[in-house]
């Protein structure tokens, strides 16, 4: 279960080991039963009593990875299919060998049976028994101060991107099916609403009249012009790092910013 977490969370900074780790980053797998199993009492060392899928993954790839006295991919893949099929707390080397009708895959599940997930357990010991690294400069997030900072974080690591500034508004779009050309429009509309909802929040002023209060002024800019300007330009122009256009137009397409 640390591999799925770690996987779920290693755009936000979690480090995961191990093969299972990687297959759940990489979407080779997705179910939590991948990785689930019964086991006995404490009293007797909590043995487990069934066979993670993970496991018998990994035997299968070994199997069919065997010159010799390997499987043949469909032979594989049939294994494969009967052992999800089974419910976890079912799933058994003894049942996947009285279900398979194959003397190669008995050798195999029997006597060169991969335990996947006590290598990757053994591989996680070492890599946290060693010395912890200097902090890298490159990996290292920087304090979040409010919890709206959270909120470019949580759609870089939905986006698959390591960092939110890598984030972009066609990367939003095409997230969301949205047509490229109407980022434009959109950019305007979301930064006329943030300047509408702040100049409300500040004693229910009118845009303009909230922008002339702020002492924001442009040479070539002046009265209506001087409102669709500081729209044009968005609240970050003017320091407001709060407002991420990403971030408000993934709300919007997701209709809870609306």
């Amino acid at each position: 279960m640390g591999a799925l977490r770690a996987a779920e969370l290693h755009a936000l900074g979690m480090i995961g080991h191990g093969r299972i780790f990687e297959w759940y980053r990489d979407g080779v797998i997705e179910g939590d039963d991948e990785v689930a199993l019964i086991h006995g009492p404490a009293e007797l060392g909590w043995p487990a009593l069934s066979e993670p899928l993970v496991n018998v993954r990994a035997t299968l790839n070994a199997a069919t990875a065997d010159a010799i006295d390997g499987l043949t991919r469909a032979e594989a893949l049939a294994a494969l299919e009967a052992a999800r099929a089974m419910h976890f707390t079912r799933r058994t080397v003894a049942a996947l060998v009285d279900g398979c009708g194959c003397p190669r895959l008995t050798r195999w599940l029997t006597t060169r049976r991969i335990d996947r997930k006590r290598l990757d357990a053994e591989e996680a010991l070492r890599a946290v028994a060693k010395p912890a690294p200097a902090p890298d400069e490159r990996t290292a997030f920087p304090p979040l101060r409010r919890d709206a900072d959270w909120a470019p974080y949580r759609l870089a690591a939905e986006l698959g991107l390591d960092w939110p500034e890598r984030l972009a508004p066609e990367l939003v779009a095409r997230h969301h099916g949205l047509d490229e050309a109407a980022l434009p429009g959109l950019y305007r509309q979301l930064s006329a609403r943030y300047w509408r909802e702040r100049a409300g929040s500040d004693g229910g002023m009118d845009l303009a009249a909230w922008i002339a209060d702020q002492g924001i002024r442009h040479p070539d800019h002046d009265g209506e012009s001087l409102t669709e300007w500081v729209i044009d330009a968005g609240p970050g122009h003017f320091g407001y790092s709060e407002w991420c256009f990403e971030v408000e137009l993934d709300k919007w397409l997701r209709g809870t910013g609306t």
